[in-house]
């Protein structure tokens, strides 16, 4: 398998495999089967951070060591990390929403539906997984510190602000 491949696989499975387990373990206890919400966490807390490091890993390699994002295979593994984690996000997101409020409708059996702190808890989750994956884009393409990127596009930087020390 040639590298370029590699990391393609790497990106969209472990994408992929993140809303798998995300959305599995999120619906499985509101849907019956035989997991609480409690052994659900559990076991995302075992399996989401491998997959998160992976695409934390590959968000840093297209910015790390002075690479430049030029058009071609990087740009492709660049848009895999970003429309792919905002889909992982929105299609987890749904599956959480609705989770709590089926869990939690007035027809449901007392006790069995997801508590605010569970909800707390996957929201923060999902919101981990856009930190290792766009927060780490939006950081090299829009931060104020050199980077990658800053060499190709010539980027002047601003003047300071009246008053602020250099």
């Amino acid at each position: 398998m040639a590298p370029e491949a590699a990391r393609r696989w790497i990106i969209l499975s472990s994408l992929g495999f993140t809303a798998v387990f995300f959305v599995f373990f999120t619906l499985g206890p509101v849907l019956g089967y035989p997991l609480s919400y409690a052994q659900a966490t559990r076991l995302l807390e075992i399996v989401l951070p491998v997959f998160l490091g992976y695409l934390g890993s590959a968000t840093r390699y297209l910015f790390g060591r002075k690479r430049h994002l030029a058009d071609g295979p990087a740009d492709q593994l660049l848009g895999y990390v970003v429309r792919g984690a905002f889909f992982v996000f929105v299609l987890c997101l749904a599956a959480t929403l609705f989770a709590f409020a089926w869990g939690n409708r007035a027809a449901a059996p007392a006790g069995e539906g997801m508590s605010v702190d569970t909800l707390a808890w996957l929201l923060s989750g999902l919101l981990g997984l856009m930190a290792v994956t766009t927060g780490i884009v939006a950081e090299n393409l829009f931060g104020r510190h050199e980077s990658a990127h800053a060499s190709l596009e010539g980027r002047v930087e601003a003047p300071p602000l009246a008053g602020a020390e250099p």
